[in-house]
């Protein structure tokens, strides 16, 4: 009697299971199946209406998988091109051995003042041979010692772009050079934070002379040798390194003469940024 009513019981619980389950999908689980069906009906038309717009719009190259590697290649491209310009551009940055291997050494005073009065010697050598005339106080403009800022060792750079800019002017075959003056440099940003970057030189330079041989001079400036030798213009001293126009003035001078110009011009370099080393350097220099 009692495994009778046991059974009854059970009976009535499952009973009882079965139509709350059953009144759960009636008003529950069916409810929300419908509701998430219906939510999936504008995902998948979004969806669609976005790889249409992918396969129709160039704008957003590069989404659709089958593009994948015609992009890459492109980005491949595009990279060795830049690489290619990039490594044209420091070639004519490049500054002459000698005066890297300064740049990366000790700065030695007697060494940088034996070597500017040599450059300064064969500028006028060079002046003389091309009947150019430097005027008075011309090489006060020349880089020398003491630096008013940072290292020493870009004196050598510093140095090495004036001679470059007076030498071009001289076989320009301009007449007269009254002045030049370089500026502080700019420090630009490196390729990485751990890297150096280049220092922009602006520098100053006002002369005299014909105007084709103004010009031969404008032009030659960020030749390279080659470059200035196939276009006939005067050719690159070894130790040329590119400068660029940063401004000018060129005015008309009154004679008979009707060619003759007077130019004011703002070049710039960039010579690689060189970091001062620990402590205060001590130029190697005679008391006497």
């Amino acid at each position: 009697m009692h495994l009778q009513r046991r059974i009854q019981k059970t009976q009535i619980v499952l009973a009882g299971g079965a139509l709350l389950l059953a009144l759960c999908y009636a008003f529950l689980y069916r409810p929300l199946l419908k509701t998430s069906q219906s939510l999936n009906a504008p995902l998948i038309r979004t969806w669609q209406s976005l790889v249409t717009t992918n396969e129709n719009d160039l704008t957003v190259e590069g989404l659709a998988l089958q593009d994948v590697q015609e992009v890459l290649h492109k980005a491949q491209m595009h990279r060795a091109r830049f690489e290619a310009v990039r490594e044209a551009l420091m070639n004519r940055l490049a500054l002459e051995p000698f005066i890297t291997t300064k740049l990366n050494a000790p700065f030695q005073l007697i060494d940088f003042l034996n070597e500017r009065q040599r450059r300064l010697n064969d500028l006028e050598t060079l002046a003389a041979t091309h009947s150019v005339k430097l005027q008075e106080n011309l090489f006060d403009g020349f880089p020398n010692y003491p630096v008013a800022q940072g290292s020493p060792a870009a004196l050598w750079a510093h140095m090495a772009l004036a001679e470059n800019i007076l030498a071009a002017a001289i076989r320009s075959d301009v007449e007269t050079i009254a002045s030049i003056t370089l500026r502080a440099p700019k420090p630009t940003v490196g390729p990485t934070p751990d890297q150096p970057g280049m220092d922009e030189v602006p520098i100053e330079i006002a002369l005299t002379g014909p105007m084709p041989a103004v010009w031969r001079f404008l032009s030659s400036l960020p030749l390279a040798e080659g470059e200035a030798q196939a276009l006939g213009l005067p050719a690159a001293a070894p130790s040329r390194t590119a400068l660029f126009i940063g401004g000018l003035i060129i005015k008309r001078l009154a004679s008979n003469k009707s060619d003759r110009v007077s130019l004011n011009l703002t070049a710039v370099g960039f010579v690689p940024s060189v970091r001062p080393l620990p402590g205060r350097p001590i130029p190697l220099l005679d008391a006497n």
